[in-house]
């Protein structure tokens, strides 16, 4: 008898873990799909400096979304549909830091330049080479209205330059190097 009902116990476990797990992934598809796709006008609209005291609270939704994503580097707030130049990134996915900039100004761009395939969450599967300056100097405002200046350097310098143009309005494919080599293939790419 002790071992049936350790077996239902076990039983019981396994089926109450599988659910779980079921919620985890219906949970992340569901902030993944909240990322807006090339098709959607917002994706390309112009975004407007946020005011402090101004509500701020979709910050968290972003970061939740970016985290959800494979291989998300980088998330402005047009990509979900808020018009603001608000950006959240995560350089490092192993560290896994997420960084919020709150109206980002690139002050300065160096003169040297690089040119390395991106892709970009809002145009999945597709990839193409976009030449970006390797340092920058960015300045922003964190949640707490800290003013900060930063030098950037390698892929966060891309990926800011990446959301920063998203504000504009410009998509990565208006960037590509060469448009007629567009690499629609997904591999272990890191996506802005």
């Amino acid at each position: 008898m002790a071992k049936l009902v350790g077996k239902n116990k076990q039983k019981d476990r396994r089926k109450k873990e599988k659910i779980k797990a079921s919620r985890k992934r219906s949970h992340i598809m569901k902030l993944r799909s909240q990322i807006l796709t090339f098709d959607d006008l917002d994706v390309s609209a112009k975004s407007q400096n946020v005011i402090k005291g101004e509500d701020i609270s979709f910050i968290s939704k972003m970061k939740s979304i970016l985290w959800s994503t494979e291989t998300g580097a980088g998330l402005a707030a047009s990509q979900i549909g808020i018009l603001k130049r608000v950006c959240v990134v995560m350089p490092d996915r192993e560290n896994r830091q997420i960084i919020t900039m709150i109206n980002p100004v690139i002050m300065e761009m160096g003169e040297e330049k690089e040119i390395k395939t991106e892709g970009c969450l809002s145009y999945p599967d597709v990839y193409g080479p976009v030449e970006r300056s390797k340092k920058i100097l960015v300045m922003y405002y964190t949640e707490d209205w800290v003013c900060k200046e930063v030098n950037l350097r390698g892929l966060f310098a891309r990926i800011v330059q990446h959301e920063t143009d998203h504000f504009d309005g410009v998509c990565e494919v208006q960037k590509f190097h060469h448009p007629v080599k567009l690499l629609g293939f997904q591999n272990s790419r890191i996506l802005f």
